[in-house]
């Protein structure tokens, strides 16, 4: 009698990255910096019924272009796409696709997060996109995170030099003191921090080292707080598993 052949069991590679026509929300707003940026009046004029766009979107979004004092505008124009957007998820995606395929940017091409690590990616998909409570945790941090107080955290309390190179980052374009590097900043530093692979880190502790740089500043603090009420047991234990210690 011959021996039973073994089962080899189908182990499904933990997929990593979003599909062009999967994009979520949240994670499209966090690249809205660069995709505005890449469509001037002139271009919305041109590409809005491609983008599946009503003449009343595309006025909407151009009227929001419009310089105020300083760069006011910088607001108005995301309040623009964001309301665009939700309204039609449909506009976001052919926004996005044409920004990924048509576009020079050079953030583009890190859109789909398909290079990141895999345990970062989980991280950032379950924890902020996917999180059941707080379904606008990217846009929030997007446009109100203190950069200064958090570089000035991961400066002086975080060991590994990738994180310090984030911050030192974030803080040169947060220091130009407009609305628009100011966002800029901002979605940069999230970017790069969810994606970066430190040294002597594991890349899917992104989080909890977010969490930590956090907890140094009272204007900061409120940010882990909204992202997970718990935060505090939870990067307790993961401080005393690390050896680390706020002071």
């Amino acid at each position: 009698m011959s021996e039973p052949e073994a089962v080899v069991a189908d182990v499904e590679e933990e997929k990593v990255g979003f599909e062009i026509d999967e994009l979520p929300l949240q994670h499209i707003l966090l690249f809205l910096p660069w995709i505005q940026k890449e469509l001037p009046k002139e271009k919305i004029h041109k590409l809005y019924e491609s983008f599946g766009m009503t003449e009343g979107q595309r006025d909407e979004l151009i009227d929001s272009m419009a310089i105020k004092d300083g760069d006011a505008h910088v607001k108005d124009i995301f309040d623009a796409y964001h309301k665009i957007f939700q309204s039609d998820l449909k506009v976001a995606h052919w926004i996005a696709r044409w920004f990924i395929q048509e576009s020079n940017s050079l953030m583009a091409k890190r859109m789909l997060f398909d290079n990141i690590d895999p345990g970062a990616f989980r991280v950032y998909k379950n924890e902020f996109i996917e999180n059941p409570t707080r379904p606008d945790i990217v846009p929030k941090l997007a446009t109100q995170i203190p950069i200064i107080e958090i570089a000035d955290s991961l400066k002086r309390h975080v060991t590994d030099q990738k994180y310090k190179e984030v911050a030192d980052n974030a803080r040169e374009m947060y220091q130009k003191n407009s609305l628009s590097s100011m966002w800029f900043a901002r979605c940069t530093f999230l970017i790069n921090f969810i994606t970066v692979k430190p040294n002597t880190r594991k890349p899917e502790y992104w989080l909890n080292e977010f969490f930590a740089a956090c907890s140094y500043h009272p204007r900061t603090r409120v940010y882990p707080f909204y992202i997970d009420r718990y935060y505090k047991t939870r990067l307790g234990w993961f401080l005393l598993s690390h050896a680390i210690y706020i002071c």
